[in-house]
């Protein structure tokens, strides 16, 4: 049993929750008043589920034309473009401008499965060792992006060989690396991408959650029953720019730290030809591209790449919140009743 926010105490049972209200006497003892009891349409996992599937189609819908510059200007012919705006007029004048979203078909494959398994593993883990600590959610983001990676990898893989031009769309991908390659090519660059997308979410979640932590211990007390509706609103607007500015923030830290390993990563997803053995590792990969341009090639697209993952990472996170606290308000039902024994008086102090 635990005290919330709002002065109740909360007992938790498997797919319902009931919470006691707590009142003060005029002694100031604290004193039971009613029982509310929450219960759950779904499990919890499937609430964490549905809502990272939602923060990933409205980010990608968004931000594809981006991540097709990006990915394009890291791949082994991007040095023909000298920025990001070269490389987007160049290709739309070249192609179209659809060709901005090549692709798009096999990013959100990937974004609604992967990010479903995220978030479920996320705030699972997260209940499990318990969010107060900056290490825990370090270690629920690592695993839960070791579990996410097995779904995220494959249609990576087939989209940015699409984005780059080595195949005309997804599905002639597909038959191409399973040609070539069999299962193993779906899984090219598997390590670089777990050595590229660990740290990213440690960094992404760690920066998000600190940040969060830090506005929820300065913020004013709530007092919405006795502010105007214009106060509220007012509130309200200010406290979604402020999450979506650390987004933007988180976003920015995890880019940075992560994209020497984005670089290498996406080399050998869209490196041609066979994988052989001892050939095409990440090793071998990072080592050309420092011989080839060096320490500046580890860096090559990231203007690209933070204009994409700092307006994702807001989009993504707040979605994400928003979409949560929408489904599990549809997902709990309360019902309030009437304590079946008499109101009793504890000998705590009242705090609230």
């Amino acid at each position: 049993m635990a005290t919330d926010g709002g002065g109740r105490v909360a007992s938790h049972t498997r797919g319902t929750d009931r919470k006691t209200d707590v009142g003060c006497d005029a002694e100031g003892k604290k004193q039971e008043t009613r029982i509310r009891c929450t219960s759950r349409k779904v499990p919890q996992w499937t609430e964490d589920c549905a809502s990272g599937v939602v923060a990933s189609l409205a980010t990608k819908l968004v931000l594809q034309p981006f991540d097709t510059a990006k990915t394009v200007m890291q791949a082994a012919e991007g040095a023909r473009y000298r920025t990001l705006g070269d490389c987007v007029v160049r290709l739309a004048q070249a192609q179209g401008v659809g060709t901005l979203y090549r692709g798009l078909p096999a990013a959100i494959a990937a974004s609604a499965p992967s990010s479903a398994v995220f978030f479920a593993t996320y705030e699972s883990l997260k209940r499990r060792l318990g969010a107060t600590c900056a290490a825990n959610t370090l270690l629920a983001a690592c695993g839960a992006n070791l579990a996410a990676s097995l779904l995220r990898v494959p249609p990576e893989v087939v989209k940015q060989r699409v984005q780059t031009g080595l195949h005309r769309h997804a599905l002639d991908a597909l038959l191409s690396i399973a040609r070539e390659d069999g299962v193993r090519g779906f899984y090219r660059g598997y390590g670089a991408q777990l050595m590229r997308d660990i740290p990213y979410a440690m960094a992404q979640f760690g920066t998000y959650e600190a940040l969060k932590r830090r506005a929820d211990g300065s913020s004013e007390p709530s007092t919405s029953s006795h502010v105007p509706t214009k106060g509220r609103t007012r509130r309200t607007g200010r406290r979604a720019l402020q999450a979506l500015g650390r987004g933007a923030c988180a976003g920015a830290v995890a880019c940075v730290i992560t994209t020497p390993m984005d670089v290498v990563k996406t080399r050998m997803m869209t490196a041609r030809g066979k994988l052989v053995r001892g050939h095409g590792t990440w090793w071998s990969t990072a080592t050309h591209v420092w011989r080839e341009s060096g320490p500046k090639g580890f860096m090559r697209g990231v203007t690209p790449r933070l204009l994409y993952k700092m307006p994702s990472s807001a989009i993504f996170l707040v979605a994400y919140e928003i979409a949560s606290q929408c489904i599990r308000k549809w997902n709990e039902t309360e019902r309030p009743r009437a304590s079946q024994r008499p109101s009793r008086t504890t000998h705590a102090a009242c705090t609230s």
